[in-house]
């Protein structure tokens, strides 16, 4: 039998459609869309999973005359935008949907906390059970320097880490593991991230914001012996490659799903009850205050990195 699975985006989404495809994959073919930036991501996830690279510029009827080529038993649909809805309509489609009112309730400070989004990808694709994405991580060579990675900037600038904090941290971990750092980060990152490396320039330091495309983000990820990252794509890449990650709350929260309540290697300012306040990070703070990066602690991050690093 084979399948359709439909996920375009974004980074963090892909990643956590993956128990959803290795599940599809156990019954037969499955061609995953995906917009083509991604595709190196689906090509690390398990046989049988086939990425089908999806230009930004094709609509829902391109959508619809590539879901037909393929002829597929099923369709899987977890984008659930009305591009795939019409891509995919009238056939049988599974879709995932978003509970908006609840994340609507969460954002407003209910206390509430959305299921964890990969296990409700699964249950979309007919699976059930608890869902821990998996990427094929390359062999690393045994010995070698430690390496810990830190993610800096990002798409939404509340959620980004404070440069001061990410420079404290790099400094505190290469005093106590005696290891190199890389700062991570897309080109809009690259001012932000050489102000890091600045900051550290006693350090063994290394800067590749804007070097990698996701293909080369991955295999830089993977030769990490930590990450520590807000909650962002690069983030989910690490933990779905099996590299220790310590996750960065600020303006989101595990609450809105995109990761387990109880993953370990999260960390985050305590006290700051107006979190989660905005779907995707936000970039304003509605309080003025910021507090959930003015109050974040370089040294109870570093002491979740080495916990991290103790279990793993």
């Amino acid at each position: 039998m084979s399948s359709v699975l439909i996920r375009l985006h974004s980074l963090g989404d892909v990643v956590l459609a993956e128990p959803a495809a290795r599940y599809l994959a156990g019954m037969g073919t499955v061609h995953f869309m995906v917009r083509e930036r991604y595709e190196a991501v689906v090509g690390r996830m398990a046989s049988g999973v086939l990425p089908v690279p999806v230009a930004d510029s094709t609509g829902p009827m391109g959508l619809r005359r590539m879901v037909r080529e393929i002829r597929p038993d099923r369709i899987i649909d977890l984008q659930g935008n009305l591009t795939t809805y019409l891509a995919t309509w009238p056939g049988k489609a599974s879709h995932w949907s978003q509970n908006r009112t609840l994340r609507r309730r969460i954002l407003r400070g209910s206390g509430e906390s959305l299921p964890y989004r990969s296990e409700e990808f699964l249950r979309t694709a007919g699976g059930e059970g608890q869902a821990f994405p998996h990427l094929e991580a390359a062999p690393i060579e045994p010995g070698g320097e430690m390496t810990v990675g830190l993610v800096a900037g990002g798409r939404w600038p509340a959620k980004s880490l404070p440069p001061g904090v990410l420079s404290e941290l790099g400094r505190i971990l290469s005093d106590r593991l005696d290891c190199g750092l890389v700062v991570i980060g897309e080109s809009s990152d690259a001012e932000e991230a050489d102000s890091v490396a600045e900051s550290l320039f006693d350090r063994k330091v290394t800067v590749v914001a804007g070097r990698d495309d996701v293909a080369g983000l991955l295999q830089r990820i993977e030769s990490l012996d930590l990450l520590v990252s807000p909650d962002s794509g690069p983030a989910h890449l690490a933990y779905a490659l099996g590299v220790p990650v310590v996750v960065v709350f600020t303006s989101t929260s595990p609450a809105l799903g995109f990761w387990r309540s109880d993953y370990p290697g999260a960390y985050m300012a305590p006290g700051v009850e107006c979190r989660p306040c905005h779907k995707h990070g936000g970039r304003v703070c509605r309080e003025g205050s910021f507090r959930c990066k003015s109050e974040l602690l370089p040294f109870m991050i570093a002491e979740k990195a080495l916990d991290i690093l103790e279990r793993s």
